[in-house]
């Protein structure tokens, strides 16, 4: 085989990969925008024993299994991406039924070149161990369908979301170079106010175990951790008390602009800006 043959026979299958990824005829283009995918892959990180192993997860009742084949994720691709240039990625832990990024959010994720996937149907009305495996499911699948740089994925949530986003963050940074938290925060050990100690109405009990000493070693000097809620949020408490009592090098708080539910779009902006991989 000619070598100008090799190219080509080399370039026809990356294209019948890419698009065989995304459910679509070679012939027609990726366009951006939001869609529904499915995945095929679970994570080895993800299977129950392994989330036993690292956080010790308690049950409520039976542990609940699924399939991975029968869960829908909600994906957004950027404005200007590129199949042959692999790009961040955030992987969102949603406390709602939609797994999509807000309307407001989108522009702020164009303009980073960012990719979103988040499961549809897997809010805090799900067990822990779902939103958890679903999450690395995600990260997993997202480099060899979807194209994404996996040095750098962000995992992300709000409200019930946000603190199982820090404990992956915490638990795999292997898999996660940063952490985006919305709204709320949990830590691996109890906090206690320095004005009020003893005080059991001061003190924030740990949302999830330790991480290994290596590993959480890893998280406080590289990982990038953002945590964005209102001045008087439990998200300030856990920063001010944990992340940046403790000496995490990368932690940043974003105090969130008004008082709607949903974070603003320059809000957002600022928080992804924290969690920019360098530029090339």
């Amino acid at each position: 085989m000619s070598r100008i043959t090799s190219m080509f026979s080399t370039t026809a299958m990356l294209l019948a990969l890419t698009a065989a990824a995304w459910g679509q005829e070679t012939s027609k283009p990726i366009e951006p925008g939001l869609r529904q995918v499915t995945l095929a892959n679970r994570s080895p990180q993800g299977q129950l024993s392994q989330l036993l192993l690292k956080l010790q997860i308690k049950f409520k009742g039976k542990p609940q299994l699924y399939q991975i084949d029968k869960e829908r994720f909600d994906l957004y691709v950027p404005k200007g991406w590129r199949a042959d240039k692999p790009a961040p990625m955030i992987v969102w832990i949603s406390d709602t039924e939609d797994g999509s990024p807000p309307q407001a959010w989108r522009e702020a994720l164009d303009r980073a070149g960012v990719l979103w996937l988040g499961a549809r149907q897997a809010g805090s009305d799900r067990p822990r161990e779902t939103r958890l495996g679903l999450a690395l499911d995600a990260a997993h699948n997202a480099g060899r369908l979807f194209g994404a740089d996996l040095r750098y994925i962000t995992i992300a949530g709000q409200g019930g979301g946000a603190v199982e986003a820090l404990a992956l963050a915490l638990h795999f940074p292997e898999i996660f170079s940063s952490a985006l938290a919305v709204g709320n925060a949990g830590y691996h050990r109890d906090l206690s106010s320095p004005d009020k100690p003893g005080d059991p109405n001061a003190a924030l009990p740990a949302a999830f175990i330790e991480p290994e000493p290596l590993r959480l070693n890893r998280v406080m000097s590289r990982s990038m951790i953002t945590l964005v809620g209102r001045p008087e949020s439990r998200a300030k408490k856990v920063f001010d008390l944990g992340f940046h009592a403790d000496g995490f090098v990368h932690a940043t708080f974003i105090a969130q602009e008004g008082d709607a539910a949903l974070l603003d779009a320059g809000t957002f902006a600022k928080a992804l800006e924290t969690l920019s991989p360098p530029k090339d």
